[in-house]
């Protein structure tokens, strides 16, 4: 029996790239990663404090480069961020006459603009929903102006690189001011619930806890003024009417759970990009023991 450990992945090699800083940088050269050897964002390593290296290497476009799906979810959200934060400039939109009788993409002429634009680097958007999604955007942009954030003071969409300790690390805050008196990066967040008891469910769930710490780490090492002055804030903002929106921080105990677990992470990523092994959960039989609740409906 063997395990899947990468021992004998390719050493990850130095190339060409931008050096530590804020960078306008587009999100396909983001996400393939374009710092000088890997580096560590927050989604890899949500991946290395709660699944397994092997997951991270396997999730990395640098290492594995396992391919991802994208979820409806994940579409939409995109979709909306790009309508919100960078007046749709990414957004191509089919119109009723290219597509079937239901609004969909199903005919020969709505595939074909769809792949074009998708080659384009678009967002491809059948008209009815593009007419929902923009309904959605323009009450998103409401919600944020009440919550006394005026998003034309912030820098959108930039890309943040950084070096310590010989690692290198990435992050691309939805949006970023850098005034005199500290530092406040923008996160938002689409959800179908924006109660605050809910939201404290999603920040652990999708590890954003961890990725604060990832956030702030980063802002506190490119700009060390700021060093205790750096405001990471999620806008959570429900889909359907009203579209409520929450801002929020994380307390004192979520911040240093985040901590904790983004630290564990970067221990992680620094040992197995120096013995370029990614291990599984367990090279050695793990006791597995029953749940409670199996055990008390069998009266043991």
């Amino acid at each position: 029996m063997t395990t899947q450990t990468f021992d004998d992945a390719i050493p990850p090699t130095e190339r060409p790239g931008p050096g530590a800083g804020i960078h306008t940088i587009s999100l396909a050269d983001y996400l393939a990663d374009p710092c000088p050897s890997p580096s560590l964002n927050a989604s890899i390593a949500a991946l290395l404090a709660k699944r397994s290296p092997a997951h991270a290497f396997a999730a990395h476009p640098r290492l594995g480069s396992a391919p991802g799906d994208t979820s409806e979810a994940q579409w939409k959200g995109s979709l909306l961020h790009n309508l919100v934060l960078e007046h749709g400039d990414r957004v191509f939109a089919i119109e009723l006459d290219d597509l079937d009788k239901n609004g969909n993409m199903t005919t020969k002429a709505a595939k074909d603009l769809k792949s074009g634009a998708e080659a384009s680097g678009l967002l491809p958007v059948s008209r009815p929903k593009l007419d929902e999604a923009e309904t959605i955007a323009r009450a998103m942009l409401a919600r944020i102006r009440e919550c006394g954030f005026e998003l034309g003071d912030f820098a959108i969409e930039k890309t943040l690189l950084w070096q310590r300790d010989g690692l290198w690390f990435r992050a691309r805050p939805d949006a970023i001011l850098v005034a005199e008196t500290g530092i406040v990066m923008l996160d938002m967040k689409t959800t179908t619930d924006a109660a605050p008891d809910a939201i404290a469910g999603s920040m652990t769930e999708y590890s954003y806890e961890l990725s604060h710490a990832h956030y702030v780490s980063g802002a506190e090492t490119l700009w060390p003024e700021h060093a205790g002055r750096v405001a990471m804030i999620y806008l959570f903002a429900e889909k359907e009417y009203p579209y409520v929106m929450t801002p929020t921080v994380p307390d004192g105990a979520m911040a240093e759970l985040g901590q904790r677990r983004y630290t564990r992470a970067v221990d992680r990523w620094r040992d197995c990009l120096a013995s370029g092994v990614w291990d599984g959960y367990s090279r050695t039989p793990v006791q597995l023991t029953p749940r409670g609740w199996e055990l008390a409906k069998e009266g043991m």
